[in-house]
C-alpha cells in the first residue's frame, strides 16, 4: 500500500523548484501556471463552490478531500467548519457511496490509513478562477494519529509504482499534477515554492506555491534544484523539501 509523511518538510528558507517531466510544447497552447498561497502548510481550493483547505504534501500523489458527512458524525456537528478540517459534502443528489467496490485503501504512517471514493467536480485553484471538471478523492478515516483529527491533501507527488492496485486503477488522470496537466492547467510537470526564514512561524511553511512554472536562466542561481532517479527501481516521486 501507498505512503508518505503527513506533512511536507518545513524548515526551507530559499525558493524551491521541482521537475518531474519536461514541458508541454508550447506550439500545442501552453497554459499559464498555478500559483496558491500557502498558510502553516495547507492551502485552499474549491470544489463544487465549496471551499476546502488542504495539506500541502510534496510525499503524497492526489488531492483528497474528507467525506463531510462522515466527518461530522464523527467529530460532532459543525466539526467541518473548523480550520484544516478538509471537508467536502457530496450532493444529496449523487451521494458519496463508500462499499468494498468502489473504495481504495491507502496506509500512512504513523498507523494512518484512508479509505477513498473517486468523483468528478468543478475544481478552482488559487488564481486561476475558472472552475474546471476534475477527478479527486473522497476520503473516510480508518485508523488516524492520536490527538489529531484527519485532513486532506493536495499531493504534489508523482504516481509511484508501489501503489496498490486498488488505488492504481481508480486513478483517472495518474496524479494530481498530471490531471493538471491533463486538463491543460499547467504546461510542465513542476512546482515552486517560494518562502523564506520571516514565514516560518510555526513547524509548517507559509509562502506561495506555484505549479508549472518555468524558472529562467537569469534566476537559477535564486533556487534549489532537484535531480530525480528515474527505471523500474524507482518510483516518480517528488522529494520532500
Amino acid at each position: 500500500m501507498a505512503s508518505t509523511t503527513m506533512a511536507i518538510l518545513l524548515k526551507a528558507t530559499l525558493p524551491v523548484f521541482c521537475r518531474v517531466q519536461t514541458e508541454r510544447d508550447a506550439a500545442k497552447g501552453a497554459a499559464p501556471a498555478v500559483t496558491m498561497p500557502i498558510d502553516r502548510g495547507f492551502t485552499k481550493v474549491s470544489i463544487d463552490g465549496q471551499a476546502v483547505e488542504l495539506l500541502v504534501d510534496t510525499g503524497y500523489w492526489d488531492l483528497v478531500v474528507m467525506d463531510g458527512d462522515w466527518y461530522e458524525e464523527k467529530y460532532g456537528e459543525g466539526a467541518c467548519g473548523k480550520a484544516h478540517s478538509g471537508c467536502y459534502f457530496c450532493p444529496k443528489v449523487t451521494p458519496c457511496v463508500f462499499n468494498a467496490n468502489t473504495t481504495a485503501k491507502s496506509d500512512f504512517v504513523g498507523n494512518a490509513a484512508i479509505e477513498t471514493i473517486t468523483r468528478t467536480g468543478m475544481l478552482s485553484l488559487g488564481d486561476h478562477h475558472t472552475p474546471t471538471p476534475f477527478t479527486f478523492r473522497v476520503a473516510r478515516a480508518t485508523s488516524w494519529i492520536p490527538g489529531v483529527r484527519p485532513h486532506g491533501f493536495l499531493g504534489l507527488s508523482g504516481l509511484s509504482p508501489s501503489l496498490n492496485q486498488s488505488v492504481r486503477n481508480s486513478s483517472v488522470d495518474g496524479s494530481f499534477i498530471e490531471g493538471l496537466m491533463h486538463h491543460n492547467l499547467i504546461h510542465r510537470m513542476s512546482y515552486t515554492l517560494r518562502t523564506g526564514a520571516h514565514a516560518q512561524i510555526s513547524d509548517f511553511i507559509s509562502g506561495r506555491l506555484t505549479i508549472g512554472d518555468t524558472v529562467t536562466e537569469s534566476m537559477e542561481s535564486n533556487y534549489s534544484f532537484f535531480h530525480f532517479p528515474y527505471g523500474s527501481e524507482y518510483s516518480p516521486t517528488l522529494p520532500r523539501t
